[in-house]
């Protein structure tokens, strides 16, 4: 374990995942159209069309963690790409698991006949959420697959070796004993910034 890592490729698995949810936001709208028309079995179909497919874009993202940390030594503790992939994909797809489950709370209520074409804000707020989801996807999928699939590991991601590791604590550390030592004389303890 040396702490080498590959780069994850823009135009493999995370390319799929981008198709698929950009395919569920227009399967999302043409339920609601068909919600808004009163035509049940279109939005019932389409609806769970949606739903299927943050199901499996969730899938398709463990799938890519488990190549990422088992075949191309990414993990959290690979310096900033590591940590940043992890992390933003990571909470987008929390973001993506909790929207597909509010969604399928929303198809059982339209099974239920729940919604109708003049009340049915739970569905609309449920698909703005998805469409936001499926907006920030793309962002995430620009800053962290293309930024780093066209740089070189190190270059657009930095890893903090020895050196700057030590460096860096040994500057925090002064930070803090400055900052110990500005609190102790000069202010009044009404006048004291704690941090």
């Amino acid at each position: 374990a040396d702490g080498s890592f590959e780069i994850i490729p823009a135009f493999g698995l995370p390319a799929i995942n981008t198709l698929i949810l950009l395919t569920s936001g227009v399967t999302v709208t043409i339920a609601h159209h068909a919600l808004r028309a009163g035509h049940r079995v279109m939005l019932n179909t389409f609806l769970f069309l949606t739903v299927a497919l943050g199901f499996l874009f969730v899938y398709l993202q463990g799938v890519e963690y488990h190549h990422a940390y088992t075949e191309l030594g990414l993990k959290l503790s690979t310096g900033i790409y590591g940590s940043t992939f992890f992390m933003l994909t990571g909470f987008h797809g929390f973001h993506v698991t909790l929207g597909a489950i509010m969604l399928l709370v929303i198809w059982f209520r339209t099974m239920r006949g729940h919604m109708t074409p003049e009340r049915h804000f739970a569905f609309e707020a449920t698909a703005w959420y998805w469409h936001f989801v499926d907006v920030a996807w793309l962002g995430l999928f620009i800053f962290v697959y293309w930024v780093g699939w066209f740089c070189e590991p190190g270059a657009c991601w930095p890893r903090l070796g020895e050196h700057e590791s030590s460096a860096l604590r040994k500057s925090l550390q002064r930070f803090a004993a400055i900052r110990r030592s500005e609190r102790g004389t000069h202010l009044s303890p009404a006048k004291r910034l704690d941090f």
